[in-house]
């Protein structure tokens, strides 16, 4: 039976590639000059040491674009785990992201993280404007200072979360639940916190300017030194006892989410 012949290794075609190109090399001095060993020497030096040069610089760019090439891939694959449901491997990738600085440089920006299972994770002063955070469970996590303007965290779960200091400037809170999150400080200028759960809520200093609060529950929420211009609020919408609204209610109670 014939052997089936193999193709080259690379290796091997740039071994013969490298014999080949010695052999021309001293093929032609001994044409032109005969077997000098120093006149050899004088021919090479000169081309070899520039070649050296040239092979040393092309190494190094393909190894820096190599390198740049694996973190890109390595960034993508922390991102996907991130947004996983098994608490284990988010929990893996957030610290991951934060040894390679890359909770804080905007990769996190409009990630997709629908449904994630983020419950206790430390997102403190991470960069995630526009992430989608829809329907994720954020139980007890620490998002102080974070950046997430636009974010979307319709329906999620950040019950006891720690959103102090955090920008949350025209983020989506639609019906988000929010019972005893600490927001004092907090930017939720503009943010849409229709039907929101934020009873208990320490809301202490916040700036929720101009923020869609109808239907949302504040019962016992803490709204001192809270700045409430310009806030949406209708009959549904159940603020802290004693509490006087700043503006007239909206009477125009939708019959879907506006």
């Amino acid at each position: 039976m014939a052997r089936t012949r193999q193709p080259w290794s690379t290796a091997r075609i740039g071994s013969a590639i490298l014999a080949s190109g010695l052999a021309v090399i001293v093929f032609g001095h001994v044409h032109q000059r005969g077997w000098h060993w120093t006149g050899l020497i004088d021919d090479l030096y000169a081309n070899v040491g520039s070649e050296l040069a040239g092979m040393a610089v092309v190494i190094l760019l393909v190894d820096r674009l190599a390198a740049r090439r694996e973190n890109d891939n390595l960034r993508r694959q922390l991102v996907r785990e991130l947004g996983s449901t098994d608490r284990g491997l988010t929990a893996r990738a957030v610290l991951e992201l934060e040894i390679k600085g890359w909770l804080y440089d905007g990769t996190l920006a409009g990630a997709q993280l629908s449904g994630a299972q983020l419950g206790g994770a430390r997102l403190e002063r991470a960069a995630m404007p526009a992430a989608v955070f829809a329907g994720a469970d954020l139980t007890h996590a620490n998002l102080s200072n974070a950046s997430a303007a636009g974010a979307n965290f319709a329906e999620a779960v950040l019950e006891r979360a720690n959103l102090e200091m955090a920008d949350l400037t025209r983020a989506s809170l639609i019906h988000a639940r929010l019972p005893q999150v600490d927001a004092a400080l907090a930017i939720l200028t503009d943010a849409n916190l229709y039907g929101a759960d934020l009873t208990d809520a320490d809301l202490t200093s916040a700036d929720l300017s101009g923020a869609d609060l109808r239907a949302a529950n504040l019962t016992r929420a803490r709204l001192t030194s809270s700045h409430l211009t310009a806030v949406r609020w209708n009959p549904a919408t159940r603020w802290p006892a004693d509490f006087t609204p700043p503006t007239p209610p909206d009477t125009d109670l939708p019959h879907h989410l506006p």
